[in-house]
């Protein structure tokens, strides 16, 4: 099965290296038995623009599929407040290309008002043929664009910023390894009309707001995470080393329940050098520490995560 690296870090950076505290509003794995997500068993997520009983998980993911027309969301605990700055990371993975202009797929909305902000979008707009492109619109302008040709058949990892106070603005990283990461970033014009955020949603459709086929295409959606900044809403981040001398011994955070390898290279740039340590999974609490027994002499050895 194919994997995609999600992190890597030499160990020697990472020691004593703590996260920040945040809250965490989402962490959703789709690991819903096949069917309509809104009536699975212990489902958080409810009808958010009719038709009803479309939108499904196949396989432990959520489908998008334009041919249908059922808009989803999850309710927050709490509404963050005008001001508050708000993080959502999903990995999404497309099957069929968008379609006019496109569409978008993601979004914040408003807490109990049908007010759409930070919305995620997919269009083959500036993308060579055959591929497309994903960026991020305010409201219901056209997107800004990360500057990257994507594939179908390919899992991304998506992280969005929006921020509600004043003159706040959106933001999109594609496949980022940090905050800072500025090259995979795009951000919308502010806007002056600051609200409280209390739900994120998900859209299928072939012409929400631009008409007749302009679509998002077909994807699937996985490991959404909902927090308060940036390092609680990726999928796994280490947080600890222990060793060398003696094995390495790393701890991590990430989400609950994930399942990770434990990758290990001696350099940086040869995909062909990277050898699987362990396979494990983060506990409930999101979770992990794992050993290397081999790494307890002095050379340098890079660390990463691999999800399926």
């Amino acid at each position: 099965m194919k994997k995609s690296a999600l992190w890597f870090l030499c160990a020697a950076a990472i020691a004593g290296w703590l996260p920040a505290e945040a809250a965490n509003l989402v962490n959703e794995t789709f690991t819903y038995p096949d069917g309509k997500i809104t009536t699975a068993p212990g489902t958080v997520w409810v009808n958010n623009y009719p038709p009803t009983n479309e939108a499904a998980v196949v396989g432990g993911r959520l489908v998008l599929d334009d041919a249908l027309n059922e808009s989803v969301r999850t309710d927050f605990s709490n509404s963050l407040p005008a001001g508050s700055a708000l993080y959502a990371g999903l990995t999404v993975n497309f099957s069929a290309l968008p379609q006019g202009v496109g569409n978008f797929f993601a979004f914040f909305r408003q807490s109990i008002t049908d007010n759409l902000s930070a919305r995620v979008w997919a269009s083959t707009n500036l993308a060579a043929p055959g591929k497309f492109r994903l960026g991020i619109a305010r409201a219901s302008e056209l997107p800004v664009l990360v500057p990257r040709d994507l594939s179908l058949g390919q899992a991304y990892r998506i992280t969005v910023r929006h921020q509600t106070g004043n003159n706040h603005t959106s933001r999109l990283w594609l496949d980022a390894k940090a905050e800072d990461d500025t090259a995979v970033m795009v951000e919308t014009l502010p806007s002056d009309m600051p609200v409280p955020m209390g739900h994120f949603g998900f859209l299928q459709t072939a012409s929400f707001y631009y008409g007749p086929g302009n679509s998002m295409g077909k994807l699937t959606v996985d490991n959404l995470r909902v927090a308060t900044n940036f390092a609680d809403v990726e999928l796994a981040r280490f947080t600890s080393l222990t060793g060398p001398p003696g094995p390495a011994q790393l701890g991590a955070l990430g989400m609950p329940g994930l399942a990770v390898e434990l990758q290990a290279a001696p350099v940086l740039g040869d995909s062909n050098a990277w050898t699987t340590m362990a396979v494990t999974n983060f506990d409930a609490a999101g979770a992990l520490i794992v050993a290397d027994p081999p790494a307890g002499g002095p050379t340098n050895r890079f660390y990463r995560f691999a999800v399926p």
